[in-house]
């Protein structure tokens, strides 16, 4: 939803420059065109308030999205000493970078962490583990991510881990 949001605003506001731009050529060169844009201005209010509202709502869409999307995001951690500390959403991200790069040192994991609600969601694309190998891949991320955020992080409240294996080795995937 929030890539075709920005795509949206992306056309909008690329079409309104072209099209300012074009105008603005246009005034510019004719003398015919810029007395029917005067009076243009001057006998359709309607028009020039309806362009207002939209390049309003574009730029509050603009701004909504910005401040929704370029948030940081934080955890709050209480130590045991009643202090609280806030953890920013990046800093989990490049432990478990780091965790992934020891785990898998050939190959690039993507991985995303996403805080909400106070709660830390770890998503990874792993590579192709054969079957009978997963769950015990599984059990032994489970202990190194409640040791890394327990021990390392202080963090010890519920996390959840969704991890993806391909269903076949990249050598073995058929194209037809």
């Amino acid at each position: 939803m929030v890539s075709f949001f920005y795509s949206l605003i992306s056309w909008v506001i690329a079409l309104f420059f072209i099209l300012l731009g074009f105008l603005s050529i246009l005034i510019q060169a004719s003398t015919d065109v810029r007395s029917e844009f005067v009076s243009f201005i001057l006998e359709d209010r309607f028009f020039i308030s309806l362009f207002g509202l939209c390049s309003f709502l574009v730029g509050a869409g603009v701004i909504f999205y910005l401040s929704t999307s370029l948030k940081k995001r934080y955890i709050k951690i209480k130590s045991s000493s009643n202090k609280a500390f806030y953890l920013e959403d990046t800093l989990f991200q490049d432990y478990m970078h780091t965790y992934w790069k020891e785990m898998f040192p050939q190959q690039e994991i993507p991985s995303q962490v996403t805080i909400r609600k106070n709660k830390v969601m770890v998503t990874a694309d792993l590579p192709y583990i054969p079957e009978h190998e997963q769950k015990t891949l599984i059990s032994r991320i489970e202990e190194d991510l409640k040791e890394l955020f327990q021990n390392v992080l202080g963090y010890h409240q519920e996390y959840t881990i969704s991890l993806h294996f391909p269903k076949e080795a990249p050598s073995q995937k058929k194209f037809f």
